[in-house]
């Protein structure tokens, strides 16, 4: 079975487009916070400066391995759904700390910001990368039970 058989055609196209998306959004968002904070930021607060520092790993891991993953899916690899249900899943863990702290420090009370546009990014934010995330790990899940359900129909048929 080739590779290019487990990646349905418009679907893969669909992930494709996210990974690129994902991994341009978060390079844009890092290039602002380190030159334009304002533009982004929701408090100026060291506490809240901290607490976003602190993506800087997660956000280049989701980064890459959505870019990778996508790079292999446009070249048809099979290792390539690896890198999709990492980057999903990556995802959904980063959105949900997002999330989390969000909900807790009032991020998204627009009355009471000091930057309502930033709480605006980040509310868009969280809510692309859940729905994105979920998205995508769903997609990998879909194709690795897929590639298994045929691989056991075959063995099946050889008995």
């Amino acid at each position: 079975m080739s590779a290019y058989s487990i990646y349905p055609r418009r679907t893969k196209w669909i992930i494709v487009a996210i990974g690129f998306f994902t991994s341009a959004l978060i390079i844009l968002y890092w290039v602002l916070w380190f030159v334009a904070r304002d533009v982004v930021a929701t408090f100026n607060t060291e506490a809240y400066y901290e607490f976003e520092q602190a993506f800087v790993l997660a956000d280049s891991y989701l980064g890459l391995v959505a870019l990778i993953g996508v790079i292999g899916l446009c070249f048809d690899k099979r290792w390539a759904v690896f890198f999709t249900f990492t980057a999903g899943s990556a995802g959904l863990y980063v959105g949900c700390m997002d999330f989390l702290y969000d909900m807790q420090h009032g991020v998204w009370d627009f009355a009471d910001s000091q930057n309502a546009g930033g709480a605006a990014i980040e509310l868009c934010i969280v809510v692309y990368t859940l729905c994105a995330s979920g998205y995508v790990l769903a997609w990998s899940w879909w194709v690795i039970d897929r590639e298994l359900t045929q691989k056991n129909s075959v063995e099946a048929q050889r008995l």
